[in-house]
């Protein structure tokens, strides 16, 4: 299963220079939701990893990651 991938979330805004409030805005996602999400925290439902991923002009797939399978 793919999980929101908080690192490259974080990463990516850095990126772009933003301030978590900036992605937060852009994106339409609470601010402190986006800090539990990028702390990791909380994890993003698909809705909200789509609209990230639009705010930062990158596909959702930049953002998530696979699990090992054990």
């Amino acid at each position: 299963m793919p999980t929101p991938n908080s690192e490259a979330i974080r990463s990516r805004r850095r990126e772009a220079g933003w301030k978590l409030r900036e992605l937060s805005e852009r994106a339409r996602v609470k601010y402190q939701h986006l800090a539990n999400i990028e702390s990791g925290h909380a994890v993003a439902s698909i809705e909200v990893l789509h609209r990230i991923a639009k705010a930062l002009d990158v596909d959702v797939s930049e953002l998530v990651r696979q699990r090992e399978m054990s």
